[in-house]
C-alpha cells in the first residue's frame, strides 16, 4: 500500500515508531500479528557429529563397531552461541539407510584378498590389471583332489542380503574349461567369520556349485544369486547371520583338476544389492562435561559405515503455540525459544578407512624395532580416493626412567591410498637426549587412520550449522627402538 511519512522528529521514541511505521509500509505488511515468522525467530545452528570407532560389546564380549551420533544445538539469534535445549515430545531421529555395494576394479583391489580354505599348500592372490580395470585371481594349485582356495572383497561394513541378490563377471581361461573339472562357488561370510555358499542362478537342479565346463573359456561370463533366502543357503555355519554380512567372494575348487592345469581367472563387475531397509535411533538428551545440553544415540552391530545417515530434528510444539510475527516494540509477544520448527535433512554418508600394512600384528622381537635415524614406515589404507579429509593420529609411550607419551594428528592431503613417515616424526625428540635411561627400551607406537566426510546440513538451520562423520581406523603397532650410538 503507499505510504508517504512526512514528520519532523525530535525524540528517540518516535523514530522507533518511524520505522515500524516504514518496514510495514515497504513489505506492504499490517503492523499488527500475521502468520509469518519475522527475523525475531531464534535463529538455531546444529553441530552434528557421527563418529565410528570400536569399543567391547557387553552383550557378545567381542570388539565390535559401533557408530555414535552427537547432536548440539546453539540459539544464535544475537550472536552468541547460547545452549539450545529440547522439551519433552521433541524428538532426534538417525536413521541409516542399507545400501547396496559394487566393486568395478577402476583403481583400488585392496579391500580383494586371496584365502585359503583347505588344509593344503594351495594359494590365491590377487594383483590389479589397470590398464582394463580388472581383478586378476592367481592361483598355486598343490593337491588336485581337495585344493579349495577363494578371494574376497570386504563390504567395509555389515549388509542385509536377505531378499538381495550378487552378480559378477567371471573370465576363466580356456584350459580350465577344456579339463572340466575346476568348480566355482560363490560365498558369503558374515561379521564372526561364519561362512555360506549362495545357490546361483541357472544351475539345474538349483545348486551352489557351477561347474567351469558349463562356462565359455577365455570370455566373460556373468553369474549370478537372486533372491537371497537363508533358509536356501548350503553349508553355512549354525551361527551364520544372513543380515550381517561382511565379506562376499568367489570360492575355486580343484575337484580332481590336475595340477598342470593352471590359469589366471579375472573378476569384474561385482554389484551387491540388497533391500532399503533403515535402522533408526533416536538420540536421548543429556549434558556434556561443560554442563551444555547435548543429545547422543550409538548405532550398534557393525555400526553404519559407508551407508547414508538423515538425522531429523523436530521441535513438536503444537501449532497453535507457533509463533507469529509481531513488531519489535510489542511487549506482549510470547517467548520466541518455544518457535515450532522442523529440520529433517541433515545427511551425511559415514565414511571407512582400514589400515592394510604394516600388519598390526607386527613382531616385537629387537631386529624387527625401527631404528630412529634409519628407518621409515609405510602406511596404507583402504579404500582410498576419497574427496574426505585425512589425518593420521598417532601416541607413542617412549620408557626412559618414567614413561614419556607424545601423542598428535598429521593431515594427509589428499587420499593417496599410502603415506610415509620416518619413526621419529612419531617420538618426543627430547627423550633422545640423554642415553642413558633408555638404552634398549623401546617406545610403542600406536597409529591410526582417520577419514573425516562433510555432509549436508537442513537449510532450516543457520550460523555455522554442520554434519560431519568421523570414522577411526584400527590402531596398529610399531616399535622403535633407540638410535645406536
Amino acid at each position: 500500500m503507499p505510504c508517504t511519512i512526512k514528520l519532523r522528529l525530535f525524540q528517540a521514541s518516535c523514530l522507533l515508531l518511524i520505522s515500524i511505521l516504514m518496514f510495514a509500509c515497504d513489505n506492504d505488511l499490517d503492523p499488527t500479528p500475521s502468520s509469518t515468522r519475522g527475523p525475531e525467530s531464534p535463529r538455531i545452528q546444529a553441530e552434528i557429529t557421527l563418529e565410528t570407532f570400536e569399543e567391547l560389546s557387553t552383550s557378545t564380549s567381542r570388539i565390535e563397531q559401533v557408530t555414535e551420533v552427537t547432536v548440539k544445538l546453539y540459539d544464535v539469534s544475537d550472536g552468541n552461541m547460547n545452549p539450545f535445549s529440547l522439551v519433552t515430545g521433541d524428538s532426534i531421529v538417525a536413521t541409516a539407510v542399507n545400501t547396496g555395494a559394487s566393486f568395478d576394479f577402476s583403481s583400488d583391489t585392496k579391500p580383494w584378498d586371496g584365502l585359503t580354505i583347505s588344509e593344503t599348500d594351495a594359494t590365491a592372490s590377487v594383483s590389479h590389471d589397470s590398464l582394463n580395470d580388472r581383478l586378476l585371481v592367481n592361483t598355486v594349485w598343490d593337491d588336485a583332489t581337495d585344493d579349495v582356495v577363494a578371494v574376497v572383497g570386504d563390504l567395509f561394513r555389515p549388509l542385509d542380503l536377505s531378499n538381495g541378490s550378487i552378480t559378477l563377471d567371471v573370465y576363466v581361461p580356456l584350459s580350465y574349461v577344456d579339463d572340466g573339472n575346476l568348480q566355482i562357488q560363490m560365498i558369503v561370510i558374515d561379521s564372526s567369520n561364519n561362512v555360506a555358499a549362495l545357490n546361483i542362478d541357472g544351475t539345474s537342479p538349483l545348486s551352489n556349485t557351477i561347474n567351469v565346463s558349463s562356462l565359455n573359456g577365455d570370455e566373460w561370463n556373468t553369474i549370478s544369486s537372486t533372491n537371497i533366502d537363508d533358509s536356501l543357503l548350503i553349508g553355512k555355519g549354525d551361527n551364520f547371520t544372513l543380515t550381517n554380512v561382511r565379506l562376499i567372494g568367489l570360492q575355486i575348487i580343484s575337484n580332481e583338476k590336475p595340477t598342470s592345469v593352471n590359469g589366471t581367472i579375472e573378476l569384474d563387475n561385482v554389484v551387491i544389492s540388497v533391500q532399503p531397509t533403515e535402522r533408526s535411533t533416536e538420540l536421548q538428551s543429556s549434558f556434556d562435561n561443560t554442563g551444555e545440553p547435548i543429545h547422543t544415540a550409538k548405532f550398534f552391530n557393525g555400526g553404519v559405515s559407508g551407508q547414508p545417515i538423515t538425522v531429523d530434528i523436530e521441535r513438536t510444539t503444537p501449532p497453535e503455540d507457533i509463533i507469529t510475527w509481531f513488531p519489535t516494540d510489542d511487549t506482549t509477544a510470547p517467548d520466541f525459544d518455544v518457535l515450532y520448527f522442523n529440520a529433517p535433512n541433515s545427511t551425511v554418508t559415514v565414511p571407512y578407512v582400514d589400515v592394510t600394512s604394516p600388519d598390526s600384528s607386527v613382531s616385537t622381537d629387537l631386529d624387527t624395532y625401527y631404528t630412529v635415524e634409519t628407518d621409515s614406515v609405510t602406511i596404507e589404507w583402504s579404500p582410498s580416493g576419497s574427496s574426505d579429509e585425512l589425518l593420521v593420529a598417532y601416541q607413542s609411550n617412549c620408557l626412559a626412567g618414567r614413561v614419556f607419551t607424545q601423542s598428535g594428528t598429521i593431515e594427509i592431503t589428499g587420499d593417496p591410498g599410502f603415506v610415509t613417515f620416518l619413526i621419529d616424526e612419531f617420538l618426543q625428540e627430547q627423550i633422545f637426549e640423554d642415553r642413558k635411561f633408555f638404552e634398549e627400551m623401546p617406545c610403542e607406537i600406536l597409529v591410526r587412520v582417520e577419514k573425516n566426510a562433510a555432509g549436508v546440513i537442513d537449510p532450516t538451520f543457520s550460523g555455522n550449522s554442520f554434519i560431519n562423520a568421523l570414522h577411526e581406523s584400527k590402531s596398529i603397532v610399531l616399535y622403535s627402538s633407540p638410535p645406536s650410538s
